[in-house]
């Protein structure tokens, strides 16, 4: 447990990782200036440590033994379909060893977060400085590519959109920044202890800072944030994350359908704004989702899916001709993890239907907010192969493992 002047080795490590990734373009620039890129991959290690800490100190349930058969089942499932082992590994290195080091050290986790230390408005301060510092200075670490064996990996991404450059900051990519930023700014709104101005402060910053990115998935998600924020009505708040589950299921499925209102946009907007606003969301209802689904039809189980690193960034490394983003959450998980996702959003639903949302002594309004970015951005985005989201998400998931079957909060 932390003290007053002493944080735990677990918490000590939490704060590291977080550190790696908020300064990640750095980080991999100076590595490679010293010819020891690999270094990087501390990440990682840092990762299974929290997990074997993790698995020394809980005290594990029935709902933590169904977990692990899903994981098992599809591991799998994963090696009939995608049969590549290397494939498989990279998805439980890269996206699987986080959301269990937050299963495992949620306690540590949140209770950092809600003792709203100054290290987390140091990263919030660092990362939107780094945005806008950005916005007028080319850093070196832009576009840097570097080799590891024989395989090229690109340490910060730099792109743009209709010639309007992506801003990543002191990050790995424009959308890391924005996850981070998005993250680090609901950690001081929900702080009582912060005033007014200073939240006013931090909200302008934040829409900004987005705005740079041209996250345009983070920019919906902040606005959503602050306006359910600012409302406060605890009913409303429930029943907004129970709609964004919807529309992030129901919208996959049904995507097809959209393409007479594109084709109405198309035909009534200007070019530069059809392209720069609807273009990107038009090509996941009507390539990427449809194509997701037709990947585990002719590559997988419709039930059971495809297992582990059957769809994202996993494919993009070793099944190239087949690779998809997915681009929506129950997308990557339904093709991942089949009918047994559906239990994910059932236990969301009944811990959002149960927990109050008054006491202010507990995790569940930092909890709430973690889930309602998830959510919201996990309509558009694959919030489970953002490193912080992952873990985040994986800590609420721990939490309600914990804590569900309990009966409802007065």
């Amino acid at each position: 447990m932390e003290t007053k002047n002493k944080i735990s080795i677990e918490t000590f490590l939490i704060r590291l990782y977080i550190i790696i990734i908020v300064f990640e373009g750095v980080i991999r620039y100076i590595l490679n200036l010293f010819k020891i890129p690999e270094a990087l991959y501390i990440k990682d290690f840092i990762l299974i440590l929290l997990i074997m800490y993790g698995i020394k100190q809980t005290k594990f349930n029935k709902k933590h033994l169904i977990l692990f058969l899903i994981i098992s089942i599809s591991f799998i499932i994963s090696i009939v379909y995608v049969g590549n082992f290397a494939q498989i590994m990279f998805f439980v290195l890269k996206v699987l060893t986080p959301f269990l080091a937050g299963i495992l050290q949620y306690n540590n986790i949140l209770a950092d977060m809600k003792n709203k230390k100054l290290f987390y408005i140091f990263c919030f301060i660092m990362t939107i400085l780094g945005v806008y510092l950005n916005y007028f200075v080319n850093f070196p670490w832009e576009g840097l590519e570097y080799e590891i064996g024989n395989k090229t990996i690109t340490a910060t991404r730099q792109w743009s959109t209709l010639g309007q450059k992506r801003i990543a900051g002191f990050s790995r990519s424009s959308i890391n920044a924005a996850t981070q930023i998005i993250i680090l700014a609901m950690l001081i709104q929900v702080d009582k202890k912060n005033n007014r101005f200073f939240k006013l402060l931090c909200c302008t910053l934040t829409i900004g800072a987005i705005a740079l990115t041209t996250t345009k998935g983070i920019i919906i998600t902040s606005i959503i944030f602050y306006i359910n924020d600012f409302l406060n009505i605890e009913k409303i708040k429930k029943i907004i994350i129970k709609i964004l589950i919807i529309i992030m299921i129901i919208l996959p499925i049904f995507s097809t359908v959209c393409e007479p209102i594109f084709d109405f946009l198309k035909e009534n907007l200007e070019y530069e704004v059809y392209i720069k606003y609807f273009d990107s969301f038009k090509a996941r209802l009507m390539g990427v989702w449809p194509a997701s689904f037709e990947l585990l039809a002719k590559h997988g189980n419709k039930i059971l899916g495809r297992g582990l690193g059957g769809i994202g960034a996993s494919q993009y490394n070793f099944e190239i001709n087949l690779c998809l983003p997915a681009d929506n959450m129950f997308v990557y998980l339904y093709v991942t993890f089949g009918v047994f996702s559906i239990l994910i959003y059932y236990c969301i639903i009944d811990f959002i239907s149960k927990i109050s949302l008054k006491n202010k002594s507990d995790y569940t309004n930092i909890i709430y907010n973690i889930l309602l970015i998830i959510c919201s951005y996990g309509i558009v985005g694959n919030i489970l192969e953002e490193s912080l989201l992952c873990i985040l998400f994986g800590a609420c998931i721990g939490f309600i493992l914990k804590n569900i079957g309990r009966k409802k909060e007065k």
